[in-house]
């Protein structure tokens, strides 16, 4: 194969890992905004917001049981920013595709 051809390639898989990335935060931004993401959303910030409470009451010395609340909250925190984050590769994604004259 010629550079010519490898740059082709190369670009072309750009492309294509692109559209995949776009497509995945299309799909995303439906999902959170269709009926079941919006759902889930609301649950785990009512959840988020109980534990914020149960943080205030629970014993100052009880180490194990801050730590357990902390780490449920950073679990409900976790999965909404996944679901960001790939809706912004998405738009980053598309952007770039267009910079490559897609």
């Amino acid at each position: 194969m010629s550079d010519a051809d490898d740059i082709k390639s190369d670009l072309t898989q750009a492309k294509n890992a692109l559209l995949e990335a776009i497509q995945r935060g299309f799909s995303f931004e439906d999902w959170i905004n269709g009926p079941v993401g919006k759902y889930l959303v609301l649950r785990a910030e009512a959840e988020r917001l109980d534990r914020l409470e149960q943080l205030a009451t629970i014993d100052a010395h009880d180490a194990k049981a801050i730590a357990k609340v902390q780490q449920r909250i950073a679990v409900l925190d976790s999965w909404q920013e996944w679901v960001a984050d790939a809706i912004t590769e998405g738009r980053q994604a598309q952007h770039e595709f267009v910079d490559l004259g897609g």
